[in-house]
């Protein structure tokens, strides 16, 4: 079950909750990591979890 959009849980897009906590439990290096995103939220949760490496979805699927 997921938090509705207004519960202000840090585990919803942009805020970064989940993925600090999954790159924590995973020992995924975020600032080494690239992540595909389709959307403005998809790119500022990038950023707030420093993550190092934003692409867009579009350019990443280009011919």
């Amino acid at each position: 079950m997921r938090a509705p959009r207004d519960a202000g849980c840090g585990c919803r897009k942009p805020k970064p909750g989940l993925v600090l906590r999954l790159s924590k439990v995973h020992g995924i290096d975020l600032a080494a990591s690239t992540m595909v995103g389709d959307a403005e939220n998809d790119r500022l949760l990038a950023v707030a979890a420093g993550i190092g490496r934003f692409v867009w979805a579009a350019d990443y699927m280009a011919d």
